[in-house]
């Protein structure tokens, strides 16, 4: 049995605050792409209730349409006040969630930007969870790399047998969505393998030396191995596997 644990936030690369749902619990079973947590970026709207009904904020409780952990949509009412003079609504300028309301009267609204689903990379158990990563129980085997980025998942496939350089027109419809394995690789193999959807596997990247910079996206994955473990690698073609870049990992299973 091996253990893996699978980063929830990974690297913030945007401005926004971020939060997450777990959807499973330890000692659950779980089955590969299966949704494990929700990543939710998003921005804080405030409203001043007690400002715009003119009321001290003590007093807005009375007022208010909606609570805590309500959602709301724009244009919902969210506090009213009658008097003699007539009816104040107040509407809520935004679609989300309503996070805090503190006594002076402010309403914070979580105003959702975009989520992204974490998904199992295997089948087997949750072993444990926190706010950072969640660990997976599973029968299967790792592969370590030296360095890597993004995640992906696919068949394992080769380019270029006994090829020094992944020859980039050998790069065609038939490595879309997989892992795509060859020894050493320069710009243009990488840009190709990318929009067809592949992860990549390499023991040298030294003709594309922007590849330590290269953005990191959840949907791309790259990883450098040794030699060693790349020869491992070749007798796992046409397997499925998973390629945890920024855990510096291929995971498969037995």
């Amino acid at each position: 049995m091996a253990i893996i644990s699978i980063p929830v936030f990974g690297k913030n690369i945007s401005n926004l605050s971020v939060k997450s749902e777990f959807l499973v619990e330890e000692g659950e079973k779980v089955s590969t792409n299966q949704t494990l947590a929700v990543v939710y970026e998003y921005e804080t709207a405030e409203i001043n209730l007690a400002r715009d009904l003119k009321i001290k904020g003590g007093e807005i409780g009375e007022f208010l349409l909606k609570k805590k952990g309500e959602k709301v949509n724009a244009g919902d009412n969210i506090a009213v006040k009658k008097n003699l003079f007539g009816t104040r609504i107040l509407k809520s300028p935004v679609t989300g969630l309503i996070y805090g309301l503190d006594k002076s009267g402010l309403m914070q609204i979580h105003v959702i930007i975009k989520s992204r689903e974490i998904k199992s990379p295997v089948e087997g158990t949750v072993s444990d969870k926190n706010g950072g990563e969640i660990s997976l129980k599973f029968n299967g085997e790792e592969v370590e790399g030296v360095f890597g980025l993004g995640q992906g998942r696919g068949l394992l496939k080769e380019a270029g047998h006994n090829q020094d350089l992944v020859d980039f027109y050998s790069l065609d419809k038939e490595f879309k969505n997989c892992i795509i394995i060859g020894r050493s690789w320069n710009g243009e193999c990488v840009a190709k393998a990318r929009a067809l959807g592949s992860g990549i596997i390499g023991t040298d990247f030294s003709r594309y030396p922007e590849i330590a910079s290269f953005k990191k996206e959840n949907d791309f994955g790259i990883l450098e191995v040794g030699p060693e473990n790349y020869h491992q690698l070749l007798g796992l073609l046409h397997k499925q596997v998973y390629l945890a870049g920024d855990l510096k990992k291929l995971i498969y299973q037995l």
